[in-house]
């Protein structure tokens, strides 16, 4: 469109003017600006906005993927973490089943032998001598602790002489694979003591009297007494003749375990 008052065209009359005015070398040079600098500028800013929004572009992807690689790390972390406590349980588990079970054969061994002895004692002649030969043989060696104490803030005990590690004993790798994670524990002595396993050792008649009597302990009474009667009995609560009558012969019978109550003014560990 053309503007009715002209301007337009003055303005291009104007610059035809200006243009002739120009001499051929800065027509050439106007000429190479608008072919060969402007699309130049152009090219640099149509790069430069493209290589601004790439890189834009770029770095949130890098944050995506950086979120994305965090919560893969959290999640193998968890998953890994997850595993290993799973495993370390069970491994646990079957350690502690194994030192239960372990201990139960330990304990049903003993048992049986004393099963044994009981059957060999009843083949031996009612005698004072005999028993006390037997009883006299049958020890075991327990590991004596020590005396214990208090503790200064009252609620523990702890040994007044701890056992101290005997630092004569070595132990070396061996090979170089266990350099790297080698542990050694020096042995700790412990004082043993010879007990004897039987306390006591009697031959009850069919009336209940006792006819002889061995012991090897102070807490128990020499004299004979009348086990018929409760009263008679240790700390008056065993029951056994009552027992003893249903019993056939080769048979055992296992009372409950009894025991004297120990008053105590500690109550803790």
């Amino acid at each position: 469109m053309v503007n009715p008052t002209g301007t337009d065209n003055t303005a291009a009359r104007g610059m035809m003017k200006a243009w002739g005015r120009l001499s051929l070398k800065s027509r050439l040079i106007l000429v190479f600006i608008f072919i060969k600098v402007l699309p130049l500028i152009l090219l640099g800013w149509l790069a430069w906005t493209m290589s601004y929004n790439t890189a834009v572009d770029l770095t949130k992807q890098a944050k995506r993927l950086l979120i994305m690689a965090d919560e893969t790390i959290r999640h193998v972390g968890n998953t890994a973490t997850a595993d290993a406590v799973t495993a370390l349980d069970e491994r646990a588990r079957e350690e502690i089943e194994r030192l239960t079970t372990d201990t139960a054969k330990n304990v049903a061994a003993f048992l049986y032998e004393r099963d044994a002895d009981i059957r060999y004692a009843s083949s031996l002649e009612p005698d004072a001598a005999a028993y006390r030969n037997f009883i006299g043989y049958k020890k075991r060696d327990l590991i004596y602790h020590g005396d214990w104490k208090l503790a200064e803030n009252g609620k523990s005990w702890e040994p007044v002489k701890p056992p101290q590690p005997d630092a004569s004993y070595t132990a070396v790798p061996g090979s170089p694979d266990n350099v790297r994670d080698f542990h050694y524990r020096m042995p700790i002595p412990f004082e043993k003591r010879s007990m004897p396993l039987y306390l006591e050792m009697t031959f009850v008649g069919r009336d209940g009297r006792e006819r002889v009597k061995i012991t090897t302990s102070d807490l128990l009474s020499p004299a004979l007494k009348d086990v018929s009667d409760t009263a008679n009995t240790y700390v008056k609560a065993e029951h056994y003749f009552t027992a003893l009558k249903k019993l056939k012969p080769g048979e055992i019978y296992v009372s409950d375990v009894i025991g004297a109550y120990v008053g105590s003014k500690i109550i803790g560990p």
